[in-house]
């Protein structure tokens, strides 16, 4: 009686219970032997699939595929066509990702205009649906996973995780917001703009949460330049200032100034390729027209909770 049931662990030696057969109680007791090879299905882990705003654009951005990989062709297809659609024909622009191809196409006209806002952001938005389309194809997509983004993110997240937007929908509506972002900028004759954007850290220069707002406003008031919080990154640790190029420089002069007083590390960066005041009240005038243009625009989906 006290032996039923148990397995014999010694190999070769015939058992009650050999691998195959059922047990006591009727269970299974099969075991795999080393060498066997066999399939699991694991729940997923909780999952956030967060996407970026442009701050984070860098040359050869979603190329890291490396060669003998290639992103989903229906996806690049799509994005292509609707890509050249967009482009006036003096701008003909193709983006990175292409079906057939794992290099940038530019032509030497249009490669500068690759790091307009327009085109940038519309670049951000093919690179991250053919990341989660390569995803969905390689069976490593959390269907269900929780969707957040940042300024153009919000839109790659609501596109390409829940389909609220088709992806032509998608590349056309960040275009559409690029563009009326870039035109309410005044520029000069070679197209460069008054304005900037920076990170500062407050933690860094012993600078209280609750005094980084006046802080800023103090010197946007004494140089006469525009100054504005538009992101609240991390509590105590790096707020986003849109601002103009002289309201910037004595903005890091000021930084730089508490800095070598109190010993801190970097205290401000500037962040490379974006001369929109993105976020702040200069661009507010574009919320009507960008509102009334797409209303309607989106499908009903079921949105994770």
């Amino acid at each position: 009686h006290g032996t039923a049931g148990r397995r014999d662990r010694r190999p070769g030696r015939p058992g009650r219970n050999r691998p195959g057969r059922r047990g006591c109680g009727g269970r299974r007791t099969d075991r795999l032997r080393s060498g066997d090879v066999g399939d699991a299905r694991l729940a997923a882990p909780k999952t956030v699939y967060a996407f970026p705003g442009q701050g984070i654009q860098h040359k050869g951005m979603g190329m890291e595929v490396g060669p003998g990989r290639r992103r989903p062709a229906r996806c690049g297809r799509r994005g292509q066509i609707h890509r050249e659609t967009l482009a006036s024909p003096s701008c003909m622009w193709c983006a990175t990702i292409r079906p057939a191809s794992s290099r940038p196409v530019c032509t030497t006209t249009t490669r500068r205009r690759a790091y307009l806002t327009q085109f940038t952001q519309v670049a951000m938005a093919t690179v991250a649906a053919a990341q989660v389309a390569e995803m969905r194809e390689a069976g490593a997509f959390v269907e269900g996973a929780i969707a957040c983004g940042h300024s153009v993110g919000e839109y790659t997240a609501l596109a390409c995780v829940t389909g609220i937007y088709e992806l032509e929908a998608l590349l056309e509506m960040v275009f559409h917001r690029g563009s009326k972002m870039h035109d309410i900028v005044p520029r000069d004759e070679l197209g460069r703009s008054n304005y900037r954007l920076a990170a500062i850290r407050p933690s860094q220069i012993d600078l209280d949460d609750a005094d980084v707002p006046a802080f800023v406003a103090e010197i946007a008031e004494r140089t006469g330049e525009f100054l504005e919080i538009v992101n609240y990154n991390l509590r105590g640790s790096q707020y986003a200032i849109a601002g103009t190029v002289r309201g910037l420089e004595a903005l890091e002069a000021e930084v730089e100034r508490r800095r070598e007083i109190t010993g801190g590390k970097r205290s401000f960066i500037l962040v490379p390729g974006i001369d929109v005041p993105f976020h702040s009240r200069y661009c507010a005038s574009v919320s009507p027209n960008f509102a009334v243009r797409w209303t309607g625009s989106c499908r009903a989906t079921r949105i994770p909770t």
